[in-house]
């Protein structure tokens, strides 16, 4: 079900702790870079000792691979807030079928590298140099990212740049593909020839999975 879904709703009730079953879906979802409402049922019967809130802040503790997923409370005997929760549905669908131009995405890797973010794979060298990126398709929207160096493009920084990317495009509540390719290095006159694995068509790599 959750591989055919466009949006997920992922269910848990208000009165009870999230569960291993839970996680596991959630986990699922993360894999499957699926838009997810996580959507709090029985809200009625913690009312006055929680709020929405306070479950938005418990969830990004237990679900910390979710937390870009909106929270919503319903209370599904008396219809609840019900239609509100398919109707955000249909905004994640449109946000995950939203294609962004080269440029938008330029301009906003222009800002992610200003930023001061966490540093390279270790020996004082940074975090590699990202050349351009472009979008390659939707549902998920995926984002491919060419840079001078693979090998430091830490993880810690590849979920900087997703959450920059979150930040400054239209996908702010849907999981993000993030593809990091090494570009090709071009050779002088006299020099060896580049590695197979630096030839064009043959870029090395790297995807993230969140």
């Amino acid at each position: 079900s959750i591989r055919r879904a466009d949006v997920v709703l992922l269910l848990m009730d208000a009165t009870e702790p999230v569960s291993i079953v839970d996680k596991k879906l959630g986990r699922y979802i993360i894999d499957e870079y699926k838009p997810v409402i996580l959507v709090i049922n029985k809200f009625d019967l913690v009312a006055g000792r929680a709020t929405s809130g306070d479950y938005a802040d418990y969830l990004d503790q237990v679900l910390p691979g979710l937390s870009f997923a909106p929270v919503a409370v319903t209370t599904a005997t008396d219809a609840r807030n019900v239609q509100a929760v398919l109707d955000l549905a249909g905004n994640l669908f449109k946000q995950a079928s939203t294609r962004v131009t080269t440029a938008q995405i330029n301009e906003a890797v222009a800002i992610i590298t200003g930023d001061r973010g966490p540093g390279g794979a270790g020996g004082g060298a940074g975090p590699a140099r990202i050349y351009y990126g472009t979008q390659v398709a939707i549902r998920p929207p995926t984002v491919v990212l060419f840079v001078n160096d693979l090998a430091r493009v830490t993880p810690s920084y590849e979920r900087f740049i997703i959450h920059r990317l979150r930040d400054l495009l239209p996908f702010k509540e849907v999981p993000i593909r993030l593809l990091v390719r090494e570009r090709a290095r071009r050779t002088k006159p006299g020099q060896p020839k580049p590695d197979q694995a630096d030839r064009p068509g043959k870029p090395r790599t790297r995807r993230r999975r969140r």
